[in-house]
């Protein structure tokens, strides 16, 4: 911002030296010599062409300065909004786990409440105007929306079968899978955000380490499958 200012202070100065210069030149072409005119004239018109440059660059760079600061502060804003979106479901997600371990259908009221908020964080985030993201975070940002709106999505379904009562009643295990993949995707969109200057707050799974124990608890199992499946087309081969 400085140099803008500096720059259009220098390109002020110029222009008031082109009509002195000019008008110094005439002086001295009616009272002195000739040749000393000239001399004033040339170098008027040097600082002319020298001002007209000087504005372009000023006011380009100016321009340029301007874009950043509107890119900063979208890349800014995209990265809280994603964070709150996180730290919504993950909390959503935290208090269906404690629901599911209790085997109680409980606090109707939270659900509703929280079901409301993260909801509205999804569409927040959904509706947030990414055409002028970097291409790296805009990637992850699109990465860890769908994630997310499937884990909120998984979460909707276990509590209609709660609430139903039905024999054959939805866990929390795709959610778990998903958010597993989520956090993995909020480490890459992470460390662009760091590139881009984003001061970085503690990732929101953090918040919440029963989730953690369970995530964990998943991916152990989910490895234990894929082991499993590896030796049975091992066999087979």
């Amino acid at each position: 911002m400085k140099k803008v200012v500096k720059g259009n202070l220098l390109c002020i100065v110029f222009l008031f030296v082109i009509p002195v210069s000019l008008l110094l030149a005439i002086i001295f072409d009616c009272y002195f010599s000739s040749e000393l005119a000239s001399w004033l004239q040339a170098v008027g018109s040097i600082l002319a062409v020298c001002s007209g440059f000087l504005f372009v660059y000023w006011q380009t760079k100016g321009q340029q300065e301007k874009r950043r600061r509107e890119e900063q502060k979208l890349t800014n804003t995209a990265y809280f909004l994603m964070h709150g979106a996180f730290d919504s479901v993950c909390d959503r997600l935290n208090n269906a786990r404690a629901i599911e371990d209790s085997v109680q259908n409980n606090g109707i009221g939270i659900k509703l409440q929280q079901m409301a908020r993260t909801t509205e964080m999804i569409h927040t985030v959904r509706d947030f105007r990414i055409s002028h993201l970097q291409v790296d975070m805009l990637q992850e940002f699109i990465q860890i929306r769908s994630q997310l709106v499937a884990v909120n999505k998984g979460i909707n379904n276990f509590h209609k079968a709660r609430e139903k009562e039905v024999k054959d009643r939805k866990d929390l295990t795709s959610s778990y899978r998903v958010l597993n993949k989520s956090i993995k995707s909020w480490e890459k969109f992470e460390e662009v955000a760091k590139c881009l200057d984003v001061e970085i707050k503690k990732c929101p799974i953090k918040n919440y380490p029963k989730l953690q124990e369970k995530l964990d608890e998943e991916a152990e199992k989910l490895k234990e499958l894929e082991n499993e499946l590896e030796n049975e087309l091992g066999n087979i081969k």
